[in-house]
């Protein structure tokens, strides 16, 4: 018993870990996304818009990189509705972080991602490998 717990466990930690590195990769690839936008429209829109377009490489990267599921239409659908949850905590803490805190725009989406990590695990491999 005590083998398979451990065995389980180390799947987990690995999926994990792909989950942090193609979360870091995909964050990157976000971020950069909202920067470019931040040059031609305000902070929120920017953010949106580049949460959209993170969405959908988050789907391909947790499909085939993280939980090595195959890509499903079905699967594809939810996912952007399980990051809705994503996006209004996100939304939430951008905004915090702006307009209450002072954070310059161009920080304040970090916070939001890191805030977001654990939530984004959970349902993430719920949707893509159920």
């Amino acid at each position: 018993m005590r083998a398979h717990l451990r065995r389980a466990l180390d799947g987990r930690r690995s999926e994990f870990v792909r989950f942090l590195i193609g979360g870091i990769s995909n964050t990157v690839f976000t971020y950069a996304i909202y920067l470019l936008l931040l040059m031609f429209f305000p902070a929120m829109p920017s953010y949106i818009a580049s949460f959209i377009i993170g969405i959908i490489s988050g789907y391909v990267i947790n499909s085939l990189f993280v939980f090595s599921s195959k890509l499903n239409l079905k699967r594809f659908a939810v996912f952007p509705l399980v990051q809705l949850v994503n996006l209004l905590a996100g939304s939430a803490i951008l905004w915090i972080g702006i307009n209450t805190i002072g954070l310059d725009a161009r920080v304040a989406p970090l916070l939001s991602i890191a805030a977001t990590i654990p939530i984004n695990f959970v349902l993430s491999r719920v949707v893509v490998k159920h």
